[in-house]
């Protein structure tokens, strides 16, 4: 799930607070299946995180309770999605 955040353009001294969260009300929904989450860390403190998924569906979820399906990505051959 992923929220769009509203940025704060104004001067410092006049900015809410860090912690007062500050995000959109639309929502973007991601459903994977087959999910794998890989962590490799490195001698020279290096760390790689990769994430693969055999489908991926996007839901776009406005304040109505509308859902819509907006993208999908797939793989018919059994490759996975990085």
């Amino acid at each position: 799930m992923f929220r769009f955040p509203i940025a704060d353009l104004q001067p410092l001294n006049k900015r809410r607070p860090w912690w007062i969260q500050a995000v959109h009300k639309e929502i973007l929904i991601f459903d994977l299946k087959q999910v794998n989450f890989q962590s490799d860390f490195d001698s020279d403190e290096t760390t790689t995180l990769t994430a693969t998924s055999e489908s991926i569906q996007v839901y776009y979820h406005n304040d109505n309770s509308e859902q819509s399906h907006i993208a999908q990505l797939s793989s018919s051959n059994g490759e996975v999605i990085k």
